[in-house]
């Protein structure tokens, strides 16, 4: 069944650019892109990292801020001259401050590197509070973009291209938003580089052993990296199939549709939907396919990878799309009943928050009920 309700995704870059003139606090700079050559220790739980972040200066400025995970010490900052640009660093809000040796005109292309380092082993402090995003452990690592394991600007709302190379202990391997391909690396070591060239939100990446389970149905691949849920990957292989083909009829083309699947661990998301790519945790994933966890995850594909807000109190644009998705592909495999109990359900929830108003949500913790409920249940409900 074709989605009787659709957006396209013009309609919905409209709806964004809408939503800009409203009500945006304009940001600093626009990022453009980064650079990042990263090296993974899983016996040492370490990462060491050096990102380059080009940007353009939306006015004339002569300090810049961004968002770093706390728990990563920050070696040095590097201007174009090669020159060390002071930096403070405020752990109550992840930032790194930074006093640039002259004002950096508006509109002229910049860029900074950071050199930075530390052990990330997923029992620190979080920067979403309670939920693990980023974690290094002996046989495997994930990183995740709301980890901040790199600098962040406008969290969610800037989008940006990426080039990564990632190192690791030969016997590991890299997963990421693309298919990747095999770099020069020191004996030992393999080295792995993704490209991303489409502004979105890649820099998610996986750190594997073994092979994946491939799945393919109705023209999708489905890459599926398992530890405990290994009996459960056909399955679901076969499920985001069906939802990849239900949403591509519905909204159109994603920038991929063959996904690379990555099972987490516990005290992660149940889902997180990066480019190319699905992380999903143990409880997530259970011992039945979890048809909305999939149809949200899944639609994340166009719903935050093609189409985003530009500020975080719009994330109902996103989050309430995502959630509407659910509806669409529960009547799609259920019938019009299954469709009925997922709006009742959403309105519930909805109603559980009555202030900040949903036009204020981004003052809501984020991945918090409240959040969930305001920017995906009252989103849901407004669409």
């Amino acid at each position: 069944m074709r989605a009787k309700k659709s957006y396209t995704l013009a309609s919905l870059l409209l709806l964004g650019v809408a939503a800009y003139g409203q009500n945006r606090e304009r940001s600093r700079i626009d990022v453009q892109s980064y650079l990042i050559e990263a090296q993974i220790d899983p016996a040492a739980q370490t990462i060491n990292a050096t990102a380059l972040v080009r940007f353009t200066p939306l006015e004339d400025m002569s300090s810049v801020a961004f968002e770093l995970n706390n728990s990563l010490s920050l070696s040095k900052v590097l201007d174009e001259d090669g020159r060390q640009v002071p930096a403070s660093r405020t752990q109550a809000d992840m930032m790194v401050r930074l006093n640039l040796a002259q004002t950096l005109p508006k509109g002229k292309p910049a860029a900074l590197t950071f050199i930075y380092d530390g052990k990330i082993t997923g029992s620190e402090e979080s920067p979403v509070f309670g939920i693990k995003f980023a974690a290094i452990h002996p046989d495997f690592a994930y990183f995740m973009y709301p980890g901040r394991w790199f600098p962040v600007n406008d969290y969610t709302t800037d989008r940006f291209s990426s080039d990564m190379k990632i190192t690791v202990p030969s016997g590991f391997k890299v997963v990421s938003s693309d298919s990747g391909s095999n770099e020069t690396a020191p004996a030992g070591m393999a080295a792995y580089r993704f490209q991303y060239k489409q502004a979105s939100f890649p820099g998610s990446f996986a750190v594997v052993r073994g092979e994946p389970k491939i799945i393919s149905a109705g023209g999708v691949t489905t890459r599926f990296y398992a530890r405990q849920s290994a009996d459960m990957a056909q399955a679901y292989g076969d499920e985001i199939a069906k939802a990849m083909a239900f949403f591509t009829d519905a909204y159109g083309l994603p920038y991929k549709k063959d996904l690379t699947v990555v099972e987490t661990e516990d005290g992660t998301p149940n889902g997180y939907a990066a480019p190319g790519i699905l992380f999903f945790s143990p409880h997530g994933l259970g011992k039945a396919v979890n048809t909305d966890l999939v149809a949200n995850e899944v639609s994340r594909q166009w719903w935050g990878a093609m189409v985003s807000p530009t500020t975080r109190n719009h994330e109902w644009i996103e989050n309430g799309l995502a959630r509407y998705a659910e509806f669409l592909y529960a009547e799609h495999v259920n019938g019009p009943g299954a469709r009925t109990q997922e709006v009742r359900d959403s309105y519930i929830a909805a109603l559980t928050v009555e202030q900040p108003p949903l036009i204020q949500s981004g003052r809501l913790e984020d991945y918090s009920p409240e959040f969930w409920a305001a920017t995906a249940g009252k989103g849901a409900a407004v669409l």
